[in-house]
């Protein structure tokens, strides 16, 4: 576990506790995804996913916040969960006939989530050992049922080649972990044999690398990925380091081929598609899905802990700061979405398009997937702001704000995202320790200075450690030169050769302002910023002045079309 605290007072504080107050605090919706496990006479699909995945977020923001409403809010929620486990250990939606099939194994998977999210948080010792006998008795009732000479789990969903049942490897690796009880090993090692799908082998794929994540037989991005967090928290475990390869290997070629300038994945529907290259390419599709930014940001939280490679921390800060932002409904309330938009558009196109994994609940109403998952989300930044190893602290995010570790307060005075000045400040009572800033792939030039003095250091996986242990007093100021970058569609696609897009630091920029303009990249001006909205204009061909927003503050009615990349 990280010992180090990060609080903001910036663009990722106003996020957590807007969340917070419209989506998470909100009773009714707890008993809306409550009820439909109470009814419990489902066929298919997955009405089941809700409760954990609100759940799993609102402990994450819950870490964060301290908020004491937020705690009684979560305790209920799982209090009024436990009441519908039946005498078996179900903790289903699904009726017994249909039941280990479909949705019905990945709705359960995220019922075990939940529970183990909020036994991290709960403070009554008794209730955490009434949540484990559930949660024990939920994950035996499936031990029970699959595996070898019993159900085949890659054969437990029409969907995906099963790969959506296979993805509950990470909770029973969990579990393990929690219970020391041998035979959730075992159910996890049977997972891992089987491959993960249907008539092939995920993990062979990834570690022979010869094909991309989009040319698998399976490529739906959300589910794969969910496989490949449970492969991975297995080969941590187990130190199998060629299952560790394996995972690294997915998650570079997922970087590679199927993550675009927003830092999003799939530009058809939920696919994996290599959308890293189709990203330039109009597609009347909804694209981008939500989920799998939020799955795909948490995997490479994983790869940034374990191998200390900066390039996830940039890949994680590009997804959070314009796609992950840009999902927040800013208009609840006002439009006829959920608390998280589904889907974010790129190319022409506007946000609000269609609900992804809308499901009917029982009062009428309905909800989704990527609502119930969005607050999972801020996880990747808020518990890997810093790391504390030994006598060395590495920070990964900047941001306003305070980071605490050990005996020391860190106080943080930074514009940033939107500006590249950061002071850091010491003040504390503890021993002088190694510091290391990350030097995002973006910065081609920067400065360090210890107390004024310009200060070297060794820059290694994207991380400078300065070359003089720091102390209580130091002031430390890293200044990332920030300019405006252009960035051309053949980059991308050397076919497409009419588009350019604008970023400036890990800020992608966009307009509703583009029918029937086009523009010319190299005037680019009047930048400015304020909250959580930073502006910058350009000209068309015409010399009229356009304004373009960071991509998380543009489209936000839902209204108007809008487009990162802009005719040239």
């Amino acid at each position: 576990m990280n010992n180090v605290k990060a609080s903001y007072s910036g663009v990722i504080d106003e996020a957590v506790r807007f969340v917070e107050k419209i989506q998470l605090l909100d009773k009714s919706l707890w008993d809306k995804v409550v009820a439909v496990f109470d009814y419990g006479k489902y066929k298919k699909h997955w009405h089941g996913e809700y409760w954990g995945k609100l759940m799993r977020g609102g402990c994450i923001v819950y870490k964060y916040t301290k908020s004491e409403e937020l705690y009684d809010m979560l305790t209920y929620a799982t209090k009024e969960l436990l009441k519908t486990q039946d005498e078996k250990g179900r903790i289903s939606t699904y009726d017994e006939e249909y039941e280990l099939y479909d949705w019905d194994i990945w709705c359960r998977k995220y019922v075990m989530y939940g529970l183990m999210y909020y036994m991290e948080i709960c403070r009554d010792e008794s209730f955490k050992k009434k949540i484990l006998s559930a949660l024990t008795k939920h994950a035996d009732y499936m031990v029970e049922r699959i595996g070898d000479g019993k159900i085949d789990i890659t054969k437990t969903s029409g969907y995906w080649l099963s790969a959506n049942s296979s993805s509950i490897l990470r909770p029973y690796v969990l579990l393990y972990k929690m219970t020391d009880e041998k035979r959730y090993l075992d159910f996890a090692e049977y997972i891992i044999s089987t491959g993960g799908i249907d008539g092939g082998n995920l993990i062979e794929l990834a570690y022979e690398d010869k094909l991309a994540p989009f040319e698998y037989p399976e490529a739906k991005a959300y589910e794969t990925t969910s496989v490949f967090e449970g492969v991975f928290e297995y080969a941590t475990l187990t130190k199998n380091e060629r299952l560790i390869e394996t995972c690294i290997k997915y998650a570079d070629k997922v970087l590679k081929t199927d993550f675009t300038i927003i830092g999003a994945s799939g530009c058809y529907d939920e696919l994996f598609d290599n959308s890293t290259k189709k990203q330039v390419t109009y597609t009347e599709s909804h694209m981008q899905e939500t989920c799998v930014t939020v799955t795909v940001m948490e995997y490479m939280c994983r790869m940034l802990e374990y191998t200390g490679d900066a390039k996830y921390a940039d890949a994680i800060e590009r997804s959070f700061y314009n796609a992950f932002l840009g999902a927040i409904n800013r208009k609840y309330g006002e439009n006829d979405g959920l608390h998280f938009d589904s889907y974010s558009p790129i190319l022409n196109n506007r946000r609000g398009l269609c609900v992804g994994g809308k499901m009917t609940l029982l009062d009428g109403s309905y909800y989704g997937c990527c609502a119930a998952n969005g607050a999972a989300g801020f996880g990747a930044v808020t518990s890997m702001s810093a790391i504390c190893q030994k006598s060395n602290l590495k920070i990964s995010f900047y941001e306003k704000g305070t980071i605490k570790f050990d005996r020391y307060n860190i106080s943080v005075n930074t514009e940033y995202p939107f500006d590249g000045k950061i002071t850091l400040v010491l003040n504390g009572e503890g021993e002088e320790f190694s510091l290391s800033l990350r030097i995002p792939e973006w910065c081609k030039k920067y400065s360090v200075t210890l107390n004024e003095d310009l200060i070297s250091g060794r820059l290694d996986m994207g991380f400078l450690t300065l070359e003089k242990n720091v102390k209580s007093g130091d002031k430390i100021v890293l200044d990332l030169d920030m300019p405006f970058v252009v960035q051309t569609s053949e980059c991308f696609d050397p076919n497409v050769k009419n588009y350019f897009a604008v970023t400036k630091g890990p800020i992608v920029f966009a307009t509703e302002d583009y029918e029937n303009n086009t523009f010319d990249m190299n005037k680019i001006s009047e930048y400015g910023y304020e909250g959580i909205q930073s502006r910058a204009s350009l000209l068309d061909i015409n010399n009229n002045s356009v304004r373009l927003y960071n991509y998380a503050s543009v489209g936000i009615d839902w209204s108007k079309k809008m487009t990162v990349w802009l005719k040239r």
